[in-house]
């Protein structure tokens, strides 16, 4: 089925990208040539191979937060409309900031 990943501890094919939606031009392939996406990570507990979006290791049942991976792949795919959104709300807190100690600081 497309968009897909195949079943297996081993495996690391994918239909498509999970980031861009590109099709990967080798199965073997560790990134996605179109956008640099991970297709496989190490476990944090015993360093096999898992796919990204596995919410436990298939070796040794470790349990993964997977929003980790979500936020990455957001701020990979979308960098310069996250830099701009982290730019507009830094510049407000510190407006905010000064406008609230204006007087305490005089």
């Amino acid at each position: 089925m497309p968009g897909n990943v195949s079943s297996g501890a081993d495996s690391n094919i994918y239909a498509l990208c999970p980031a861009c939606n590109a099709l990967p031009e080798n199965n073997m392939d560790k990134f996605c040539r179109q956008c640099g996406y991970q297709f496989t990570i190490a476990c944090r507990n015993c360093r096999e191979k898992i796919r990204p979006y596995d919410r436990f290791c298939p070796s040794c049942g470790a349990h993964r937060l997977v929003i980790f991976d979500q936020i990455k792949r957001y701020l990979h795919v979308h960098s310069s409309q996250a830099a701009l959104a982290l730019a507009i709300i830094l510049g407000t807190a510190w407006l905010a900031l000064r406008y609230a100690l204006r007087n305490k600081l005089r």
